[in-house]
């Protein structure tokens, strides 16, 4: 049975609805993936997967957002208290031998009975062959959910993020490092239901296959019902001009401020609201307030930072739960580019004038190395697709929903444009993507 976020049962019946078959889809998405021969049957408003109780395909559907459980059941049909209790009794008793136990019950429905009154009836039954009764601290929890005159008895429980569904917010564009911080901040923006696509800053100093591998498995465990890409940009030319031109107390905060700056004018280009990262307040030097407020007012849209406020090993317990811890501590989050001390609080006028003093359109030079993988597509040594601001006159210009030739050099446009690129281009197609660039006032 799929227990739905208690968040979503707070929503209007429409926004209810609406998330609702949200989870149905991805739910139905697990099922064709895995080929199981489970169907989805609702019964008064609740989910069932009938069919294939294995544990693999349930800890899959325990990993949708907006599912708060999925629970093995067996379900019982009954008339009478007694029986009810009699049936549990023949399904539980080897459960309990000799051990301390509790009943839990909950219900609904009209029942001549309370759901206390159903705990005593089933636990006096079970009582003579069990060790004990301690509702705080039971060796085995006999739980019931009772509908009318039937009863699930809960076999097995497996815990899943409750949020919201996939889908039910607005993609944001999240700056990946690769380190153990930008993966949990995606992670709690998809929970929020926010699609994620990733961007990544090239450096020599950098792990950048790490940083794409962190995100495809990120994907793969909890990214149900969505076809993630990432952009790639080269920013060694960047951290040259910051070496030669910079103050090296300022590099790291003019670095982050570039970044956003180019991350900006993706999400600019690409329709998106609101980038993402994985800063927390002072965990370094450049992510005091200060120095955060500064970086901000390098992008024109909305900054999320769901780490605010951790603390670094609840970072890490959290990229342990969600499957990246291993990978995120082989990766090196960000070059140190100071050689001595760093800034701690920004003054403006001195970071204007580190600004001033940069080669001009260094931003622009960035994005033109701009390049493009689905993640669903990536592996080590697989060819991106480069991404341009024109269609070269020598190309066939392609919108991939009217259809794909199956030769020449092509450039793809529209809503899949990249997700078609990165797929031909890792088969070892000649694809470039096109992507127009808009840029701010």
């Amino acid at each position: 049975m799929v227990h739905l976020s208690g968040e979503i049962h707070t929503k209007s019946s429409r926004t209810r609805r609406r998330f609702r078959r949200l989870v149905l889809d991805r739910v139905r998405n697990v099922l064709r993936r895995t080929e199981s021969p489970a169907k989805v049957e609702e019964l008064e408003g609740r989910i069932h997967i009938v069919g294939d109780a294995s544990e693999d395909l349930a800890q899959r559907l325990a990993n949708i957002f907006g599912v708060h459980r999925i629970t093995r059941v067996d379900p019982i049909r009954f008339t009478e208290l007694d029986e009810l209790a009699a049936a549990v009794y023949e399904r539980c008793a080897d459960r309990v031998q000799a051990r301390v136990f509790a009943v839990r019950v909950r219900r609904r429905g009209r029942h001549r009975w309370s759901s206390e009154q159903a705990q005593r009836a089933i636990g006096g039954k079970l009582y003579p062959v069990a060790r004990g009764v301690d509702l705080r601290r039971p060796e085995v929890e006999v739980k019931l959910e009772i509908y009318g005159d039937l009863a699930y008895l809960i076999t097995e429980t497996w815990s899943g993020p409750s949020g919201l569904p996939s889908g039910s917010q607005d993609k944001s564009l999240s700056l990946l490092s690769g380190g153990f911080d930008s993966p949990v901040a995606s992670w709690l923006m998809m929970r929020r239901g926010s699609p994620v696509d990733f961007v990544h800053f090239k450096l020599e100093c950098s792990a950048s296959e790490h940083a794409i591998l962190v995100a495809q498995t990120l994907w793969q465990r909890w990214g149900e019902g969505t076809r993630p890409v990432l952009w790639m940009i080269d920013f060694q030319g960047v951290k040259e001009a910051l070496l030669e031109h910079v103050d090296s107390s300022l590099r790291q905060v003019v670095l982050k401020q570039l970044m956003f700056a180019c991350a900006d004018r993706l999400a600019e280009r690409l329709g998106i609201h609101a980038l993402v990262t994985g800063e927390a307040v002072g965990q370094v030097s450049s992510q005091t307030m200060s120095h955060l407020a500064a970086i901000d007012s390098a992008a024109n849209r909305t900054v999320l930072r769901p780490l605010a406020g951790a603390l670094k090993e609840e970072i890490i317990a959290r990229a342990r739960e969600i499957g990246t811890e291993a990978i995120s501590a082989r990766a090196v989050e960000v070059c140190d580019l100071s050689e001595g001390p760093v800034a701690v609080t920004a003054r403006w006028a001195r970071l204007r004038a580190a600004h001033e003093g940069l080669p001009e359109g260094l931003i622009d030079e960035a994005l033109a190395s701009l390049e493009v993988v689905a993640l669903q597509d990536w592996f080590p040594g697989v060819t991106f697709a480069p991404v341009v601001t024109n269609a070269p006159d020598d190309r066939s210009l392609v919108d991939p929903r009217d259809g794909v030739p199956d030769e020449g050099s092509l450039v793809l446009t529209g809503s899949k444009g990249a997700l078609v690129g990165s797929a031909l281009a890792s088969r070892g197609r000649d694809v470039v993507v096109l992507l127009k660039d808009e840029k701010p006032d």
